[in-house]
């Protein structure tokens, strides 16, 4: 009976749903970096692995644990926290506890689900039909538990517009991306086909990655960087301005992804313009935050938190520019196929996303405890850093190479490169006379892409090992004190005043 009481007192109170979310975040963060490396291993060693461990199970068991499993679990925490410090108390914090289990639960049944054979084979909606409705419930329970705060103190802020308007987009589109129709325990059949169900799951994945990578990002960002550099937030008609296109252009974007199928190519010129300005919206929000540094009229001095955030700020831009142009059709038709993929959402899920995500769940550590950054951010930070840059570098250098190797002509106007391997690892540092997959992938830009995975995934591990030495330190003993980061004052106008 006290084990029920106090479990009940628990769920009460908002903190123990937030260091829960924070902490299971954190746990599948490290998954998912783990998997990450493994899978990418997969493609060149060949390891004689039993069903149900080769590369088609557990990549969709690793976008699961990312997305579903990390992001949003973390971004539900702080989420928690955020909308405490600006609105007050949350007073249906069972209702926030009971979407963290139904979320939980879903990735679980999902990871089950996919190691025994049952999947609907749609990228980024691995889940049956049971775990859909736990998925939707859950958001479900997490918008009206962040409402109802907001709604109750009347206090709002840009990062609280944001992050609502990413529940409640992320609820919509997994609704209509994996609207199925169920003929048996874990089976059921999509309602469209042909065209239109490639039209509902492209519209999915802009979705998702709007809602539950850019946005979250950005309303983390919009919370932590101001309050971290003791600045205000450059414009909060910019952020009106990208909540605007995100709920607008999002349905549109998704033709983008039917360039070159048999879409209407009046559908398809329209997905192309919708996702370019989609980029461009993204764009105008991550400067948002850069302004707010930069045109803020102080000089400052970043620690490792801080540069955390603002290389995930040059991270957002850079993909959003990459994704934004490869969507146009010629791009596309020269780089589709290549590893730059601009429906990969999962890079911006495992670069940007999962380290502000982590970072941010640091420093919601630190508030809560009164205690001071140890001693791994700054080492954590820079190999996740560097390994982000590294990947999209390779990615992006690659993609170029394989489009000049697949065009490649001889003088009689030939194909130089009949055999798809040639094209797959274009432009390899040196040629071997009786190549193996080992080979061909290490002698390529794959290796630099391989070597910033690693990197990468060694920092978000360190960083995942330095929250959980915070979370299990004792409290401070006084309250939370940002750093001071900013010298004197320079010639700048702050920009922010005038909006």
């Amino acid at each position: 009976m006290n084990l029920i009481t106090n479990m009940l007192k628990r769920v009460l109170d908002i903190d123990f749903t937030i260091r829960l979310s924070l902490g299971t975040g954190i746990f599948w963060a490290a998954v998912a970096a783990l998997l990450a490396v493994f899978n990418q291993a997969l493609l060149f060693l060949g390891l004689p692995l039993p069903a149900g461990l080769d590369y088609g199970h557990l990549r969709p068991i690793f976008t699961t644990v990312l997305l579903f499993g990390s992001l949003l679990c973390l971004f539900s925490g702080i989420s928690y926290h955020i909308v405490r410090k600006i609105a007050g108390e949350i007073k249906l914090a069972p209702l926030a506890f009971g979407a963290f289990k139904l979320h939980q639960l879903a990735v679980l049944l999902t990871i089950v689900t996919i190691l025994i054979g049952y999947n609907k084979g749609r990228e980024y909606g691995e889940f049956s039909w049971i775990a859909d409705a736990l998925f939707s419930l859950g958001t479900l329970l997490m918008l009206v538990a962040l409402v109802a705060a907001i709604k109750v103190s009347g206090k709002r802020a840009p990062e609280t517009d944001v992050l609502l308007v990413a529940v409640a987009g992320l609820f919509m589109i997994h609704l209509v991306g994996n609207f199925n129709l169920p003929y048996g325990p874990l089976n059921s059949t999509p309602i469209f086909t042909g065209v239109h169900d490639q039209a509902t799951q492209e519209v999915y994945r802009v979705g998702l990655l709007m809602y539950l990578i850019v946005l979250p990002v950005l309303a983390v960002l919009y919370h932590f960087v101001p309050a971290y550099y003791g600045v205000s937030l450059y414009s909060e008609d910019l952020s009106r301005f990208v909540l605007l296109a995100s709920i607008l252009v999002v349905p549109f974007a998704g033709a983008a992804g039917l360039v070159h199928s048999a879409a209407p190519v009046g559908l398809q010129t329209l997905g192309m313009f919708a996702g370019f300005a989609l980029a461009v919206a993204t764009i105008g929000g991550a400067l948002n935050v850069h302004y707010s540094i930069s045109r803020s009229g102080k000089r400052f001095q970043s620690d490792a938190t801080g540069l955390a955030f603002r290389w995930a700020v040059a991270f957002l831009i850079a993909l959003a520019i990459v994704r934004g142009l490869s969507g146009i059709r010629f791009v596309q038709a020269a780089i589709g196929y290549t590893w730059l993929d601009p429906k990969n959402i999962a890079e911006d899920a495992l670069g940007y996303g999962i380290l502000v995500m982590v970072v941010g769940a640091l420093v919601v550590v630190r508030r809560n405890g009164g205690r001071q950054p140890g001693g791994l951010v700054q080492r954590a930070v820079f190999l996740a850093v560097v390994g982000i840059l590294l990947m999209i570098v390779a990615n992006v250098a690659h993609g170029l190479i394989q489009n000049a190797v697949r065009s490649a002509m001889t003088d009689q106007a030939e194909l130089v490169h009949t055999d798809w391997t040639g094209v797959l690892f274009g432009g390899r540092f040196y040629s071997v006379a009786e190549p193996d997959g080992v080979s061909l992938y290490m002698l390529s830009l794959r290796s630099v892409y391989f070597a910033g995975l690693l990197a990468h995934a060694l920092g978000i591990l360190l960083l995942a090992l330095e929250f959980a030495l915070q979370a299990l330190k004792p409290a401070g003993g006084g309250d939370y004190k940002e750093p001071v980061l900013h010298g004197e004052t320079v010639a700048i106008a702050p920009a922010g005043a005038a909006h």
